[in-house]
């Protein structure tokens, strides 16, 4: 019976004197006591506070994102929208062309000793140009730059091209369908020996006719048509159907129109 109640007291003797750490107690007591509550407090409204935060900005970056794409679409609806309304004028504005009224001339040689004495006067080499209006709105006509040369190559055309003095119209109304000409005679007196006949014939020798047209339309903006023809003569030892005739040619910037 002694030995029982020894062995019965001996937990209550070890809980008595049994403590536990005093340093882990204490942050424990401090840590989630009463007394920390309202930090913990002010720590769950921080979270809170983040939270709602983290929200609104993912909302203000969708917001942001959202107002991007309508803008851009606004961008593009405003280009697309120009773009239609300058169809609209292009397609209603004055367009002038240029093109030679004689197609293909013929090339005279001017008399030379030996020579039968010539029936007529000294022939004058000319290049008219006829200048349309294939708008569908009247044109200002403003200046006008044409000139006529005879060059070893069409390497000798300047960029960008020297049309000299223009000749001033002072707005002269060139409606639609209607044609207006202008020639000038080839530089240098306007003559041809015999050997700058054969040359020319034989592509030695070029004739170059260009030049510019200046006009405004009744929608204000400037408009300008450059032109540049080279007198053709066909090569070649077979039959050839092709006619010698003035064609297109030189440096783009002798041929654009704005």
């Amino acid at each position: 019976m002694p030995l029982i109640l020894g062995l019965l007291s001996l937990p209550v003797h070890i809980s008595e004197s049994w403590t536990a750490p005093s340093g882990i107690f204490y942050v424990l007591k401090e840590g989630f006591g009463p007394g920390s509550w309202p930090g913990w407090a002010l720590v769950l409204v921080g979270i809170w506070a983040a939270r709602i935060a983290i929200r609104t900005l993912t909302a203000i970056e969708h917001e942001a994102t959202v107002a991007s794409v309508i803008a851009e679409a606004a961008k593009d609806n405003a280009a697309a929208a120009k773009a239609s309304a300058q169809a609209a004028v292009d397609s209603e504005r004055a367009w002038i062309t240029a093109r030679p009224a004689i197609l293909s001339p013929e090339l005279h040689a001017v008399w030379e000793q030996g020579d039968p004495l010539p029936a007529d006067s000294p022939w004058v080499h000319l290049f008219p140009v006829r200048f349309q209006n294939f708008g569908k709105t009247p044109a200002q006509i403003d200046e006008v730059a044409i000139r006529y040369v005879l060059l070893g190559n069409l390497s000798e055309l300047k960029e960008p091209p020297e049309y000299g003095e223009a000749a001033a119209q002072n707005g002269y109304l060139l409606v639609p369908r209607e044609k207006m000409i202008f020639s000038v005679p080839l530089a240098s007196g306007g003559t041809l020996k015999k050997w700058q006949v054969a040359a020319i014939n034989a592509q030695q020798l070029f004739l170059y006719a260009y030049g510019f047209v200046g006009y405004r339309d009744v929608y204000g903006p400037n408009h300008g048509t450059c032109f540049g023809y080279v007198y053709h003569f066909p090569q070649g030892g077979l039959i050839n159907f092709q006619n010698a005739e003035f064609r297109r040619g030189g440096p783009p910037a002798y041929n654009k129109a704005t």
